[in-house]
């Protein structure tokens, strides 16, 4: 298990953490059976990343009081993401929603596979969404046209148009896939290839997430 937060602060050491942010290291004080591996990651200016880290198998301890390991990880992610903790994405799946002669589209490209869905085809959607614990759009306008079948998806949603200058997204096709204006176009080879081009340029960093919370603090 990894779980991350991000802190704004100047003294970047797990010692000044606890003293200044003791809230945020409650769970771990409950859960002092466990040991967890800290570590800091510079966001930008003043703001961090804090990256915990267990071993999975360290849960098997716990199976006693509550049932199975999976229930001991899932009741400890429950307190920690009270505290506002988030676990480290390592299902990352890319979406893109359109419209088509009123007829609502999605693509998807998750795990190196693409797949399309028609809007009579929702139920399939969100266990492919759910199934990720980072989405990655290419604007966040596109959320808004299946918020109210998945009202929570933006809160794991990260938007390369707010994170990426224009001028880092100079030379892609990123407007005909927003806009989807070219006749014909194949919208899942095209979000692949899209996606393919910013990963390798190493624009796309959405396990960073967090720091638009900390950013806000400034």
């Amino acid at each position: 298990m990894k779980i991350q937060i991000a802190i704004r602060t100047e003294s970047p050491t797990l010692e000044s953490l606890k003293e200044s942010n003791p809230e945020i290291f409650e769970p771990f004080e409950s859960w002092s059976e466990l040991s967890f591996e800290f570590s800091l990651q510079n966001l930008q200016g003043d703001c961090w990343l804090l990256i915990a880290k267990a071993e999975d198998d360290s849960f098997e301890t716990l199976s006693p009081i509550f049932g199975s390991k999976e229930n001991a990880i899932g009741a400890f992610l429950t307190l920690a993401l009270e505290k506002g903790w988030e676990e480290l994405p390592d299902r990352i799946l890319f979406l893109h929603i359109w419209e088509e002669n009123g007829t609502l589209f999605a693509a998807t490209y998750f795990e190196g596979q693409t797949e399309l869905f028609k809007h009579d085809n929702l139920e399939a959607l969100s266990r492919k969404l759910a199934s990720a614990n980072r989405v990655v759009v290419f604007s966040i306008d596109v959320v808004a046209k299946i918020r109210d079948v998945f009202p929570n998806l933006e809160a794991k949603t990260y938007s390369i148009s707010r994170n990426l200058s224009n001028t880092e997204l100079e030379n892609t096709s990123l407007e005909e896939l927003l806009g989807a204006k070219v006749d014909g176009i194949d919208i899942p080879k095209h979000l692949e290839a899209l996606t393919n081009d910013l990963v390798s340029r190493g624009l796309i960093k959405p396990v960073w997430l967090p720091i638009r919370d900390c950013l806000q603090e400034l």
